[in-house]
């Protein structure tokens, strides 16, 4: 069993939260919020399964490693991506640590690998992404928290598609305005 604390807290979301591992920097485990009726780690990690079985690079998403269980209940393993710049993309943006036009390039070819490998990006936030060795990293919302919509895009791909270029437009549309 592994033991999480809040000291070792990364971030808190709708319906889990991350935690460093506290055996490895490398690696974070997200741990589902109780009062969450759909089981996004379940649904995730299934997702991963499949991208695995395609052969899909995770090339702009962290590597998932399976099930553990924790003093907080049973969590999801992730490789840790670790930010070169700040701690996410929303970061950069506000600080403006990089030029716009850069950051919309970086955006462009995430949502090409995105759509190239029916890979669905839910979360329009830009505190989900962060940035290391010149890649944008998409770490958290290939699942979105509403069953039915889950099922949808990860499972057809022109929902999927259309669901990443809505979320890459509203995204480079909050960068515009930032900038």
């Amino acid at each position: 069993m592994v033991y999480l604390s809040d000291d070792s807290k990364l971030g808190r979301g709708t319906t889990r939260t991350c935690y460093q591992h506290p055996e490895n920097e490398n690696l974070c485990i997200k741990v589902m919020h109780s009062h969450s009726k759909l089981k996004i780690n379940f649904l995730e990690f299934k997702f991963y399964q499949k991208l695995a079985k395609k052969k899909v690079p995770l090339e702009h998403l962290p590597q998932c490693y399976g099930f553990v269980e924790t003093n907080l209940g049973k969590g999801l393993v992730y490789e840790r991506i670790k930010s070169d710049y700040a701690d996410n993309l929303e970061q950069i943006v506000k600080r403006r640590l990089l030029p716009k036009n850069k950051i919309i390039s970086m955006l462009k070819d995430l949502e090409n690998y995105c759509l190239d490998n029916i890979i669905s990006m839910c979360d329009r936030g830009l505190r989900n992404i962060i940035l290391s060795k010149d890649k944008l990293y998409y770490i958290d919302g290939i699942i979105t928290n509403k069953k039915r919509k889950s099922f949808l895009y990860t499972g057809l791909s022109f929902l999927s598609r259309r669901k990443t270029r809505k979320t890459i437009r509203t995204m480079i549309n909050t960068l515009e305005q930032e900038y």
